[in-house]
């Protein structure tokens, strides 16, 4: 009798992942069926790298930022309800007291911009700070050419007469201060401000100075002489009534102690005038309008002797005044982009559907006209993305547009305008930390998938492609989608959510099946990836878990001659499942029946110091059977199992089936590696076959 005729399977070229068919429907290339693994430069399938926990915090982890410039970054982790520094593997506490939910952090001009939701934070690599109080804000001047006041009707040295004349409302000011040039808007960050005058002394007078708003209790008062910049007195009001003024009484021979029952270590600085003459400064808020004032002294004035020159503002007062519901603005957004040189901030839950913009280079200074409305407020900015020299604005589901698109342009008078550009209504974003730039592709998660905005042409119908076709159909039965995280890192797109990882790769892309006629990544999966927040801090990857450990992956554990050491495949001491299963393959008939000869078939495998494969076969039964275990490690007296001890050299190796398989129509490998500090790979699968002759 003649032998059957052997057929030969071959299983190479691998590529990702394909969950979105039956198992017997996937390219062989692709795997069903795929957990734990990533290509290899060869574009193989192995055993992802572990990951370790570097430190534990009170509290989830919120954020994990990078601080510092190229050659000095570490990272700065929010963590419950602080701040840490986190540097050369010690945690210090910066800041505590914030708000224990997810936050964003931008590093911009040697400064870490934080936002929590409830406030906005600096870190500035020593102490973290709320942005408001940061030392180097600016005071934008808002509001200019205004003549002093002047008056001769009351002694300022007779404190009892002076607060009279004050209770009686007989000071010179009784309308409010009117319309001035436009200069300068008010800074939504902080109240500070600058107001500047023209004055020319007027000794023997009472000198005026009304200001465009109330002083805050606590307000440091500093007036300039604009010219030189000297600083003629610098007092904190520190009134806790609203519109009491305090009397100062100041000597040049008087630094310290209480005059007239005010602390005169309150006074930072004061003008020293000649001779044993005083200097009254009184500084309050208006009982009757909505504004503040300086009056200086009638007897030597502490504007005496500047120059003045009509209609030209020579002094400066500055103060602060927090316009209510204007802090909140900022404090309660959730994310912030750099465009253009100047921080956009979004989120905040109370204006869904509208931006703020900073300053150019300054992202502390926030003026209250620099706002615009995207779009409709039934659907919330989500968050920014990159196309070209755009900045593409992303907002959830709701009515109109989805997809904005923000230019820059210069006016002929140097003025900036930030034109919109609105797109077609289509999908929405579904999770605000699952937006990213993946290399030039910028991409976001919806309720149908990843999609990546593929034009700047949003009005196409063809603006948005999907990119996850493939992982669909595992990605979105997922839930909680919403809380989904997104990276980039080392050309790979990494998409977390419920302790898995989807795992684009950028250098394999097909064409093929794609429903936008586009492109679409090799996918991978990942299971026991406890992430709820990624953080990329000096080009490294780095997560944190929901029960404080920040961790990062183990692909920093490489020896000076470029070995990965086998504890690097744990995920914190924990064994990694990875597993690469073919397709269920009938062999081109699925009427016949087959059987696969004990010799001929096997697995080729990578080599590591540790490995080895645990090999299945499934078959259109449905019963799973294990047909061969065997170690797959190298000799490396660096890196010896004697429970594993082997004498073999070889970067690969082949391991043989030696098992025969009847009558199936159908027929799939699963090969695996479970073992704790085990690495894994398959170089290619071979099955040899007949088919059963049957009775006619």
């Amino acid at each position: 009798m003649s032998s059957e005729r052997v057929y030969t399977k071959n299983y190479k070229s691998f590529l990702g992942v394909d969950f979105s068919k039956d198992v017997s429907m996937v390219d062989d290339a692709r795997s069903p069926d795929a957990e734990n693994v990533i290509s290899d430069l060869d574009g193989f399938p192995e055993k992802r790298l572990g990951w370790r926990t570097l430190k534990t915090f009170d509290g989830k982890i919120n954020g994990i930022f990078n601080f510092g410039d190229i050659e000095n970054r570490y990272a700065v982790v929010h963590a419950g309800e602080k701040i840490y520094k986190v540097k050369d593997g010690v945690a210090t506490e910066v800041y505590s007291g914030c708000a224990d939910q997810k936050s964003c952090g931008k590093y911009f001009r040697g400064k870490l911009c934080i936002l929590t939701g409830e406030e906005f934070l600096v870190y500035d690599g020593e102490k973290c700070y709320r942005a408001a109080d940061d030392p180097d804000m600016y005071a934008p001047i808002t509001h200019i050419q205004r003549a002093a006041n002047t008056t001769s009707n009351v002694d300022m040295a007779d404190s009892t007469e002076f607060l009279n004349w004050w209770e009686e409302g007989k000071y010179p000011f009784e309308e409010q201060p009117g319309s001035v040039p436009d200069v300068a808007e008010v800074n939504l960050v902080s109240g500070k401000r600058k107001n500047t005058f023209m004055t020319g002394g007027n000794t023997g007078y009472v000198n005026f100075f009304i200001l465009d708003a109330k002083i805050d209790p606590g307000s440091r008062v500093i007036m300039r002489y604009i010219p030189t910049g000297e600083v003629l007195f610098d007092i904190t009001y520190s009134t806790d009534e609203g519109y009491r003024n305090y009397y100062y009484k100041l000597r040049a021979s008087e630094q310290t102690g209480v005059v007239n029952g005010v602390n005169t270590s309150l006074l930072y600085g004061y003008r020293n005038t000649a001779g044993p003459s005083y200097d009254y400064v009184w500084i309050g808020n208006s009982k009757k309008n909505n504004c503040g004032f300086v009056a200086c002294s009638p007897k030597t004035s502490a504007l005496t002797g500047y120059v003045y020159t009509p209609g030209v503002d020579n002094f400066s007062i500055e103060f602060t005044h927090e316009v209510d519901g204007y802090a909140e603005r900022i404090d309660k957004c959730r994310f912030m982009d750099v465009f253009e040189n100047r921080v956009f901030f979004s989120g905040n839950p109370d204006y869904p559907n509208v931006d703020w913009y900073s300053a150019v280079n300054d992202p502390l200074f926030v003026p209250d006209i620099n706002y615009t409305e995207i779009g409709l407020s039934s659907s919330s900015i989500m968050g920014y993305l990159r196309t070209g020299n755009e900045q593409a604005i992303i907002k959830s589901d709701g009515d109109g547009a989805t997809i904005y698109m923000r230019s820059y342009s210069t006016l002929t008078d140097g003025s900036v305008i930030f034109p919109i550009k609105q797109g077609i209504g289509g999908l929405g974003a579904i999770a605000r930390d699952a937006i990213t730039t993946f290399l030039d592709d910028p991409v976001f998660l919806t309720r149908n998938g990843v999609y990546a905005i593929a034009q700047q042409d949003i009005s196409s119908e063809r603006a948005l492609n999907i990119r996850s076709t493939r992982v669909n159909a595992r990605l979105l039965s997922e839930k909680n989608l919403e809380n989904a995280i997104m990276a980039e890192w080392n050309g790979y797109l990494l998409l977390g959510v419920n302790g898995k990882c989807f795992v684009a790769d950028a250098a394999k892309k097909s064409y093929s099946g794609n429903k936008t006629g586009t492109f679409e990544y090799e996918w991978y999966y990942w299971t026991n990836i406890p992430a709820t927040s990624f953080g990329i801090v000096d080009g490294e990857l780095f997560f944190g878990t929901s029960d404080g450990h920040l961790c990062r992956f183990n692909n920093d554990m490489v020896s000076s001659r470029g070995e990965i050491p086998s504890h690097a495949y744990s995920d914190d001491g924990a064994a990694i499942v990875a597993t690469w299963a073919t397709p269920l393959s009938d062999d081109g008939d699925f009427m016949r029946l087959k059987t696969m000869v004990k010799t001929g078939s096997g697995v080729f495998l990578k080599t590591y110091n540790r490995s080895g494969v645990s090999v299945s076969i499934r078959t259109d039964s449905g019963a799973e059977r294990e047909i061969k275990e065997r170690s797959a490690g190298i000799l490396n007296f660096e890196d010896i199992d004697f429970s594993d001890f082997t004498f073999n050299t070889s970067p690969y190796m082949v391991v043989p089936f030696n098992t025969r398989i009847k009558k199936y129509k159908a027929i799939q490998v699963i090969c695996r590696n479970d073992k704790v500090n085990q690495a894994f790979g398959i170089g290619g699968i071979v099955r040899k076959f007949f088919y059963v002759k049957t009775n006619k």
